[in-house]
């Protein structure tokens, strides 16, 4: 019936919020033990190349694809994984982090035709803060995250252009 139906939905949209909390294992054993990674920790991280380029910015974490519209020109977007509904975010930002993929994923195919920097990076959602500044090389698949690089590095790069221009 349609009550059936209302409840059933409502069920498993609750199930869905739940799901969509959880981390999974990096690895799942045929026993059933799980195997977290431990993330490193630092300001400079290596990942794997996916295609080549360094290029600097500030970091915009998209966890799905309906936070996208706050990815803006420039930025270097950091996600989980794309798939082609992603393709168009590929000419706004300057580099690419994700976390999965290889050099067959649909990440890097794209940032190799657009020739835009990218790289797999473990993690990455994690390791680096919503706009904060960093320096991507996909040359040899570093990310360097600029310490204390946000609106304190700002004010004093404008304090400096004011004292240039006096």
């Amino acid at each position: 019936t349609a009550g059936q139906c209302r409840r059933l939905i409502r069920q498993r949209k609750r199930e869905w919020n739940v799901f969509k909390k959880i981390d999974p294992p990096d690895i799942v054993y045929e026993n059933g033990e799980k195997y977290f990674e431990p993330l490193a920790k630092g300001s400079v991280f290596t990942g794997d190349p996916l295609t080549f380029g360094r290029v600097a910015g500030r970091a915009r974490i998209i966890k799905c694809f309906k936070d996208s519209s706050h990815l803006r020109h420039g930025e270097i977007m950091v996600t989980h994984h794309t798939d082609p509904g992603w393709t168009p975010l590929f000419n706004v930002a300057s580099g690419v982090i994700i976390e999965v993929g290889g050099l067959a994923c649909h990440a890097a195919t794209v940032a190799r035709e657009l020739g835009v920097p990218a790289v797999v990076l473990r993690g990455a959602t994690k390791l680096i803060r919503d706009g904060q500044m960093v320096e991507l090389d996909a040359d040899i698949g570093t990310v360097r995250i600029k310490v204390n690089s946000t609106k304190k590095e700002e004010k004093e790069k404008a304090e400096l252009k004011n004292l240039t221009l006096t």
